[in-house]
């Protein structure tokens, strides 16, 4: 999968997976962390296009991570799920940003 990365970070396991396995079902590369020294060392590891905070995420982690991303000029999804569809939130809050382009939000 080449092109744009998008990170999805989030405190449950299940959650974070399986919006990690939609976004690639959409051919998008995708990573998930759980603990922020992972999300940091995947941003570490090259471009973030989009950081996903899931509702989880503590305003401290939430800052942290913004800023990081931020220097990279990746863009931040923060609308929770709260338990809705998978497919459609990423369709909607992550593969809609991402066909946007970076100048759009």
């Amino acid at each position: 999968m080449n092109g744009p990365r998008v990170l999805v970070v989030g405190r449950e396991c299940r959650v974070v997976a399986a919006v990690v396995r939609a976004v690639r079902g959409h051919g998008v590369a995708a990573v998930g962390a759980t603990a922020d020294a992972d999300a940091l060392r995947e941003i570490d590891a090259g471009p973030v296009a989009l950081l996903v905070l899931g509702a989880g995420v503590e305003p401290a982690s939430r800052e942290l991570l913004r800023r990081r991303t931020g220097e990279g000029a990746g863009r931040v999804v923060e609308t929770p799920l709260r338990g809705g569809d998978i497919e459609e939130y990423v369709r909607r809050e992550i593969l809609g940003p991402l066909r946007a382009g970076p100048d759009s939000g």
